[in-house]
């Protein structure tokens, strides 16, 4: 090879050197940009970091929360369970109360029919009552009116026979069977002034 071939082939080495140099300088650029981006990804992956620590520790306190949370749902549930037996014991107590209401009813019922037969008994004796007053104004007083108007008569013959005997005792019969007769009216009168108010 000539001098000047090799000339040119040093020359064109040298145009790749040169080449490759630019080459390497454009790489050195791009490796500082490369470098640069590495670092931003550093610091946001370091960012990353701890922002995933602190969801971590979030993270931790939700679980927390959600073990309490837990805890409270299955006391809830437990509650709810016992309030579940109380309602159905008030239930079934309600449905007690509601049977022995109706047998009070019934008895009330019985009650009331027995109440009006007793009404009734009462008026028939109230009005045996009447009758049996009517009995005794009219022929029992009477009788003890003609028994005393008698007892009288014996009296007088009594005293006719035997001086010393007085007609006090007689009188006082007849006294106080008047005085029976003017209680007897005081209670009639009484009574229709009770009716007529």
């Amino acid at each position: 090879m000539t001098d000047s071939e090799k000339l040119d082939l040093i020359l064109s080495k040298l145009d790749i050197v040169d080449s490759l140099n630019a080459d390497m300088q454009e790489m050195k650029a791009d490796m500082k940009d490369v470098k640069a981006d590495i670092s931003d990804l550093k610091n946001r992956v370091t960012t990353m970091e701890n922002d995933i620590d602190i969801l971590k520790v979030t993270v931790t306190k939700m679980e927390k929360d959600i073990d309490i949370l837990n805890t409270k749902v299955t006391k809830m549930e437990s509650d709810i369970d016992i309030l579940k037996i109380k309602v159905t014991k008030m239930e079934d107590d309600i449905n007690e109360l509601k049977a022995r209401t109706g047998k009070i009813e019934d008895d009330i019922t019985i009650l009331k029919i027995k109440f009006d037969k007793m009404e009734e008994e009462v008026g028939l004796i109230k009005t045996r009552i009447a009758n049996s007053e009517l009995h005794l104004e009219n022929s029992i007083s009477k009788n003890i009116q003609l028994l005393a108007e008698n007892h009288i008569n014996l009296i007088d013959k009594l005293n006719k026979a035997v001086p010393a005997a007085d007609k006090s005792l007689a009188y006082e019969v007849k006294v106080n069977f008047l005085l029976d007769d003017v209680e007897k009216l005081k209670k009639k009168v009484e009574k229709l002034t009770e009716q007529s108010a």
